[in-house]
């Protein structure tokens, strides 16, 4: 029998396989094919550029702007969000 080394997932690999993997979704369950594609091409050039983490920084600081100025934002987690308490 023979084993396969096992070896730590580059993390570039696995973003640029994610987003190929959900480019081929949206553009499936997209009404506006060249609007979702356009969306997944710029974040497949973030992931491909390195600025990843930069980008998720950037968009989480606005999510943060947004809320504290209470603007409706949009947020999808799999994790319940701590939400401050009301005075």
């Amino acid at each position: 029998m023979r084993h396969r080394r096992l070896e730590a997932p580059n993390p570039a690999q696995t973003i640029n396989g994610l987003i190929a993997h959900l480019s081929q979704f949206a553009l499936r369950m997209s009404s506006d094919p060249f609007g979702s594609a356009e969306a997944l091409l710029h974040l497949r050039c973030i992931a491909l550029n390195g600025d990843w983490e930069n980008f998720i920084t950037w968009t989480y600081q606005q999510y943060q702007d947004q809320l504290r100025d209470r603007q409706a934002v949009q947020i999808r987690t799999d994790e319940p969000m701590l939400l401050p308490r009301a005075a």
